[in-house]
């Protein structure tokens, strides 16, 4: 019943905000149920956004997620920086209760020496340097 997206989706508003909102509270209930935590059902199309914007935050609270600087006014909307923090927060909730992790970056190591001859190498060729 939902139509694919597109990466920038909820960034500003769509032409039928109440479906846009819709899609959110939708994919919000998945992550929830995603991330091992039932507590918000799957909404109702004609739900009242001001409550179920009320108790989006009210769940988050319950994961312990942050919720500082949330609103419902903000979430009721379906789109922005409310929703956009929602979204990232319960994706990463929903990744890590299924076990993924990301791994630390490993930078190749390089020798002091190996850097002197490729500076050397550099200046040599007049392509690098200090200045």
């Amino acid at each position: 019943p939902f139509k694919l997206l597109s990466r920038t989706y909820f960034m500003s508003a769509d032409a039928n905000p109440n479906a846009q909102f819709f899609y959110f509270t939708s994919l919000v209930a998945w992550l929830m149920k995603t991330a091992n935590h039932n507590g918000f059902p799957a909404p109702g199309q004609f739900d009242d956004p001001n409550a179920t914007s009320t108790n989006v935050i009210e769940e988050l609270k319950a994961m312990g997620l942050p919720t500082t600087g949330l609103a419902p006014t903000r979430i009721r909307q379906g789109h922005g920086e409310a929703v956009l923090l929602i979204l990232s927060l319960l994706g990463d909730k929903a990744l890590i209760a299924k076990g993924f992790s990301f791994a630390p970056i490993q930078y190749p190591t390089e020798k002091a020496e190996d850097l002197d001859a490729l500076d050397a190498q550099r200046e040599a060729e007049g392509t690098g340097g200090a200045a």
